[in-house]
């Protein structure tokens, strides 16, 4: 950021600009910029004199010729965090249905809003945490974009998503968005599934991307991230669930999500022994394991337990929850909207050291702390097949 816009008044004459770190301070301050034309509705920052997070206030006032002048609203905007491979913050959401209720949107957009809030706040300390809140390096989604994936409607509410998280932190959303599809998404030709390959294209810093475009991972720092979509499996096949419920279909198509995870394993981890990070939409309390079979999580447990896997994430049962599952933790995320009243989300803090790291997650609901804990973990050597 380096360049402030506004909209000036109808009436205005001339215009000037103040700008400083202290709020209190603007009232007294010399303006920056003095005897703007009303024409011009832009200024400059030079990027030399802006600081990692650190918060920044400014305002515009108007001379409105024979009219009374009129001070203008102050602004504020942060600065990111300094980038440090050590220290990675990103938030995980899951399940936002756009098209699933009247009001789905606005509690979406309230979210995100409540996403770009968080650098620079406290982490909650009721919960035993200590720290501030770091940029976010990005926003994972696990999920479940669309409420229906198949309906005449889903162009409009594909359309809404993109505007409200965009791609690069070019929207609403201030941060890089890296999603998945849930069952809800509809069929694997369908609309949502499609642009989800061609998104999976233009992610910035990805190590490895399934045949199919639609099963990815990257590195942040030290750390390995996988995202796998609807959950880490082969072909699927139909499913009689404990319920008798029968789930096929694309509900039950993991697009060769499992023989993904194994190769880029063994290819960007191999014997490092790294900290990996596991995205997915299916999880593990009683009602995500009906939709996925125990020798599904069965070939996923031994596909992963020579690796250090220190998270993983899931969504699906809109429920913001941690559940130990074979020894290792996993949380859900919830869900984001959870009409009509705010979701949950999660905030995740990885700290990684050559002997040891930290992880923090904390579930958070609007302006309200839910849930926390903190974990720590260590490296993991894992022997070299022969």
């Amino acid at each position: 950021l380096n360049r402030l816009a506004w909209t000036p008044g109808p009436w205005a004459t001339s215009q000037d600009v103040y700008f400083s770190q202290d709020p209190k301070k603007l009232d007294k301050a010399r303006p920056v910029v003095k005897d703007l034309k009303p024409g011009m509705n832009f200024f400059f920052i030079p990027e030399k004199n802006l600081k990692y997070g650190q918060s920044y206030f400014w305002r515009v006032d108007t001379r409105n010729g024979s009219l009374p002048a009129s001070p203008g609203q102050v602004w504020s905007f942060r600065v990111q965090d300094e980038p440090d491979d050590d220290q990675i913050t990103f938030l995980v959401a899951a399940d936002l249905h756009y098209g699933g209720s009247m009001k789905a949107r606005q509690i979406n957009r309230e979210m995100v809003l409540t996403m770009n809030s968080l650098p620079g706040q406290n982490l909650p300390e009721e919960f035993g945490l200590k720290g501030k809140i770091n940029t976010p390096r990005g926003v994972v989604i696990l999920g479940d974009i669309v409420d229906d994936g198949g309906s005449p409607e889903v162009q409009k509410f594909w359309q809404e998503y993109v505007e409200d998280f965009g791609l690069k932190g070019d929207r609403l959303l201030a941060f890089p968005v890296y999603e998945g599809f849930g069952e809800h998404d509809g069929p694997s030709d369908g609309l949502v599934r499609t642009n989800l390959r061609s998104r999976n294209r233009l992610r910035p810093g990805l190590r490895s991307i399934s045949a199919d475009g639609q099963h990815y991972s990257w590195d942040w720092g030290r750390v390995h991230f996988i995202h796998l979509n609807l959950y880490p499996g082969s072909m699927g096949e139909e499913y009689l669930n404990i319920w008798r419920r029968r789930v096929s279909g694309d509900a039950r198509y993991p697009k060769r999500s499992l023989e993904f995870l194994i190769e880029d394993l063994k290819r960007n981890v191999g014997s490092s022994g790294r900290p990996v990070v596991i995205f997915q939409h299916y999880g593990f309390d009683s009602w995500s394991e009906a939709w996925w079979t125990q020798k599904e999580r069965n070939a996923f447990l031994q596909a992963i337990q020579p690796y250090n896997i220190i998270a993983i994430f899931w969504g699906h049962s809109h429920v913001a929850q941690a559940l130990n599952w074979n020894d290792l933790r996993t949380w859900c995320a919830g869900s984001l909207n959870n009409d009509p009243e705010p979701g949950t989300f999660l905030v995740v803090s990885l700290k990684t050291g050559r002997r040891s790291g930290q992880l923090m997650v904390a579930a958070r609901k609007a302006n309200q702390w839910l849930s926390a804990e903190k974990i720590s973990f260590l490296p993991r050597k894992v022997p070299k097949s022969k």
